[in-house]
């Protein structure tokens, strides 16, 4: 596969992943239900009317156990833009990247110049 094709493929995948990241856990309803589960596949405590559940330190499920309680049924969008903020900035970031290494024109991405000669654009 040409690299320019490659690179298109990973901006779209990373294009939808990041999409679909940001729909799952800034629905309301959704988002409760998913990091339930994934909290509860950690193995955190369960959430309780007012605590959120209590995971290991460290652990990866500490950043959606705030997700999991009561509250983010209705405050999806406020929790997943104050706990992923950083992660969807530096995604965006990667998609961008790929976006412009990907759809650049005229320009050659192994050489590094624009193509000059019709021998150069094959």
């Amino acid at each position: 596969m040409p690299r320019k094709s490659l690179l298109i493929t990973l901006f779209y995948a990373n294009l939808v992943l990041l999409i679909g990241f940001c729909v799952v856990f800034a629905m309301p309803f959704l988002a409760n239900k998913v990091a339930t589960e994934i909290v509860e596949m950690a193995g955190c405590s369960q959430a309780t009317f007012d605590m959120p559940p209590k995971c290991p330190e460290g652990s990866v499920a500490e950043r959606f156990a705030p997700l999991a309680g009561w509250p983010a049924v209705f405050l999806a969008p406020l929790f997943f833009v104050a706990l992923f903020w950083d992660v969807v900035a530096f995604w965006i970031l990667i998609t961008a990247i790929l976006g412009f290494f990907a759809f650049r024109d005229g320009q050659s991405l192994q050489s590094g110049r624009a193509p000059t000669t019709a021998e150069d654009m094959k």
